[in-house]
């Protein structure tokens, strides 16, 4: 007999039996640092902080295009963000790495400089676009 679920989950949990995989992460921290934009100018790179005050873990995102450039100017150091992407492991002369790729960014602190140099180049809060 077939397994029953309930309409919601159906098609998420067939997906699963048919052998489709994910790889899917979200963490909600503060910017280690400001973003850096690599030479080509096609991707930045930033760390994230999760955990608490006793215990702090570290995850290394990279993010590409038109979201590099709009991390690298809008985002500063100790800026809170949610960042949604994939885990991608790798190994460069014998040490390993596990980078986050991040596709979606989403800015949960402004960034107060940037938004007084909107401001005084005649655009409010409202014309940034998120």
């Amino acid at each position: 007999m077939g397994r029953i679920y309930l309409d919601y989950e159906s098609e998420f949990l067939m997906k699963f039996e048919i052998g489709v995989t994910m790889n899917e992460v979200k963490l909600f921290g503060r910017l280690g640092q400001d973003p850096k934009l690599t030479t080509s100018g096609k991707m930045a790179t930033f760390s994230v902080a999760t955990g608490t005050k006793e215990k702090t873990q570290w995850h290394n995102v990279k993010v590409f295009n038109d979201l590099a450039a709009r991390c690298v100017e809008f985002l500063r150091k100790g800026n809170r963000v949610l960042v949604s992407g994939s885990i991608e492991y790798s190994k460069v002369d014998d040490k390993h790495y596990t980078n986050i790729v991040g596709w979606r960014v989403d800015f949960i602190d402004r960034n107060e400089a940037k938004e007084q140099s909107s401001q005084q180049a005649g655009l409010t809060a409202d014309d940034i676009p998120f």
